[in-house]
């Protein structure tokens, strides 16, 4: 009657090792699912970046080439501003063509 004792106690021992053993097998494998999402999402961003990247350089190069004419846009835009009220549409034309070169 002893040894049915410790059999059956053996027997929850190794019950609950494997009930811990699959409770932490289920916690690995949703640790691995939420890294492999992480890791997904971390990729579509690095090749968004990338793309952005890409795109901030364009501005840059347009920017830069703006910047150059900016001081001609302010004087057209305040000469505009200052002349063209009382004149007409075709003198207003010339006084642009004119500032324009």
């Amino acid at each position: 009657m002893q040894k049915v004792f410790e059999v059956k106690d053996k027997v929850a021992k190794l019950e609950k090792q494997v009930a811990d053993l699959m409770a932490e097998k289920a916690e690995t494998e949703r640790v691995i699912k939420q890294s492999e999402d992480r890791m997904r999402r971390a990729n579509k961003l690095v090749v968004q970046l990338a793309d952005e990247g890409v795109r901030w350089k364009e501005d840059v190069e347009k920017m830069s080439h703006q910047i150059k004419k900016l001081v001609g846009n302010v004087f057209l835009s305040c000469a505009c501003i200052s002349y063209f009220g009382a004149f007409t549409g075709d003198y207003r034309k010339q006084l642009t063509d004119m500032w324009t070169t």
